[in-house]
């Protein structure tokens, strides 16, 4: 298939099979899970036996009989690999007796584009007999069939880097097409405006109607994935004043697209102020609603880390998010653990303003081993101020 690319969290998802009994893979819909298990895994595990609950005859012999179903499914030596599990609930329960009875590891792979929570009435079976992962959006390395970028593992020495930049044309197609591989590789604009239409039904008429809100109004929900689009901020109280929408009942409806993976929570830091923002996960999607090249940046910015944080094994653990001072002034995302701080700025801008690095200014003062970096589309990595260094589009992603 012309769409089909090797996927980086391919190696980590064979090793996680070799220590865990069931596997599970989550991600929204369209981000190439049925591709990754059902053909790049195979080429790994020959021994491998897919099916998927998004054919009705399927689901109709699972929900009748979950029992029979995954007993005459299951094959010594084989590892039995369930799509879009959700759609029957009860398997849960099922798998949970089968592991019980032998917990030798990779025995199940399930996947799912909800996730395996209480809200869409799946028990917690599983708890302390899953590992689950989480696929995002192709990379713009992944979708260039190019080695991963692995400068996410150094931020201290992000200043340093000798890393050879990726064309400008490289990120910008990204910006444009996103990394959902249907349609980031639909070249044809009409087409791809088909596509992505597709997709919006389908999550707001389908999906998300999986989770029982009450008096659930999917235009106020596709009203509220646009605004979280186009809001500079947004924030739930940004846009329960956008919407004219209580911001208790948006708060339910974030809750789902948390659920399904459509939108990231990112937490203000504590080095700052402000309320929790919410930002959306594909920049073909946001593109196609209107955003801002400026969010649709964030939204790169954003799946690059969070993709290498899923694929890489080991390390720190790392916690992304922003930072906004009392005055005002913000800094797009902060990543930081128990011995670091990184503070990046996002700018479409090719010009260095010193206007745009007052946030840092005031970061400076609060943490004093910041890291600060302004991340733009221009060429050459540049150290402007002691703690702030210039740093190329096409270098960091």
């Amino acid at each position: 298939m012309a769409h089909q690319r090797n996927r980086a969290i391919l190696p980590t998802l064979l090793k996680t099979l070799r220590y865990h009994p069931v596997v599970g893979v989550l991600g929204a819909r369209q981000t190439g899970k049925s591709t990754l298990i059902r053909d790049l895994l195979k080429n790994e595990l020959p021994r491998l036996n897919y099916l998927t609950l998004d054919k009705k005859d399927v689901r109709t012999i699972a929900n009748e009989r979950p029992d029979y179903f995954l007993e005459s499914q299951i094959e010594s030596g084989h590892l039995l690999c369930i799509d879009e599990i959700q759609k029957v609930p009860d398997l849960f329960d099922s798998i949970k007796a089968a592991v019980d009875e032998d917990r030798k590891p990779g025995i199940f792979l399930i996947s799912g584009s909800v996730g395996f929570s209480r809200k869409i009435g799946i028990r917690e079976s599983l708890t302390g007999r899953i590992r689950t992962l989480r696929l995002y959006p192709m990379t713009i390395a992944e979708s260039l069939s190019q080695a991963a970028n692995t400068l996410w593992d150094d931020l201290e020495n992000l200043s340093k880097t000798k890393s050879q930049s990726r064309s400008s044309s490289d990120v910008h197609r990204w910006l444009e097409t996103g990394g959902l591989p249907l349609i980031a590789f639909t070249r044809d604009s009409t087409e791809r405006h088909s596509v992505i239409e597709a997709w919006l039904e389908t999550t707001f008429l389908r999906d998300l109607t999986q989770f029982k809100i009450r008096n659930f109004d999917p235009d106020l929900a596709r009203d509220l994935f646009t605004a979280i689009n186009l809001a500079e901020h947004p924030d739930l109280a940004t846009l329960a004043k956008h919407l004219k929408t209580d911001a208790r009942k948006l708060n339910t409806y974030l809750e789902a697209f948390q659920e399904v993976f459509i939108v990231t929570k990112i937490n203000p830091s504590a080095l700052g102020i402000g309320k929790p923002i919410y930002l959306p996960f594909d920049a073909g999607i946001a593109a196609h609603l209107g955003a801002s090249l400026h969010r649709r940046a964030q939204i790169l910015f954003m799946n690059e880390f969070l993709s290498h944080t899923e694929n890489r094994s080991g390390g720190r653990p790392k916690k992304l998010s922003y930072y906004r001072s009392p005055k005002g002034s913000r800094i797009d995302f902060i990543i930081s653990d128990s011995k670091s701080t990184q503070a990046f700025l996002i700018t479409t801008e090719e010009k260095f303003s010193p206007y745009s690095i007052r946030g840092f200014k005031k970061l400076i003062e609060l943490e004093k081993a910041v890291s600060c970096f302004v991340v733009y589309p221009g060429k050459t990595i540049l150290k402007v101020e002691k703690h702030i260094t210039l740093i190329p589009w096409g270098v960091l992603f």
